[in-house]
């Protein structure tokens, strides 16, 4: 018998991803299927093209408040309360970040009223107004 030779690190990798390599690519196959936990295909819901497309960006909104002539959207990405109108162009900002009586810290809930008020929750100090438009 001759002496055993010690597997250096390369021939042990090579090894052992050889065996590793036809798992690891059921393993890959597997997972690319979309399936849920009990494998079922999910079912697909095709989106008709939009009516509208504003003409403002947003980052992260918080709330969204539906008026009979636009939207307001509460943007906590640029801390912005903004009306958007249907039409192109009418994006307006409703007051701005500070701390007076029509200013803001922080963007929150929306919520609805009768009508077209809504009660805008200020998210940083905690104060709710309420808007009509």
């Amino acid at each position: 018998m001759g002496t055993p030779v010690e597997p250096t690190r390369t021939s042990t990798t090579k090894a052992t991803c050889a065996r590793l390599l036809p798992a690891l690519l059921v393993i890959a196959v597997t997972t690319t299927t979309a399936t849920d936990a009990s494998g079922q295909e999910p079912t697909r819901i095709p989106l008709r093209p939009p009516d509208w497309v504003a003409d403002v960006e947003f980052t992260r909104i918080v709330s969204v408040r539906e008026l009979s002539d636009g939207v307001l959207v509460a943007n906590a990405g640029e801390t912005r309360l903004v009306f958007v109108g249907w039409q192109p162009g009418s994006a307006v900002d409703i007051g701005r970040t500070g701390g007076g009586p029509t200013e803001y810290r922080g963007v929150g809930q929306l919520y609805a009223l009768p009508g077209d008020s809504t009660v805008f929750v200020d998210s940083f100090s905690d104060t709710a107004t309420a808007t009509t438009s």
